[in-house]
């Protein structure tokens, strides 16, 4: 059985309604400015991913996101979890961030070295 992520964007945000895994989901992080956090999970193969939109089709935005009052009003047998996306998913961004910038240095002080043409 699949997984129906309800991942909510910063605290009062939209609420995107998806299967997802979690490479996908950091990279709806990448792409977005207010932290996420997956608010519940919930049981479901595409059928039950197309009934979940439609029924909240009134709060729907964009794409697989819909406005925060779909968390109001869950379906009955949502799983809601402690796993909060925020302050992990920060720290393996900043880790992230921390090589590429470290590999760019490196490629930098590589280039000094080597004149171009000699490498």
């Amino acid at each position: 059985m699949k997984h129906i992520h309800f991942i909510q964007a910063g605290e009062h945000g939209a609420v995107r309604i998806a299967h997802t895994t979690p490479e996908a989901i950091r990279r709806t992080q990448v792409g977005n400015p207010d932290p996420l956090t997956i608010r519940g999970v919930y049981d479901g193969d595409t059928k039950t991913l197309r009934e979940l939109h439609e029924r909240y089709s009134h709060h729907h935005i964009r794409d697989d996101w819909f406005a925060p009052q779909v968390l109001e009003q869950p379906p009955e047998d949502l799983t809601t979890i402690l796993y909060d996306y925020d302050a992990q998913g920060r720290a393996q961004h900043a880790e992230r961030q921390a090589d590429a910038r470290h590999r760019a240095n490196l490629v930098a002080a590589l280039m000094a070295r080597t004149p171009v043409g000699e490498g």
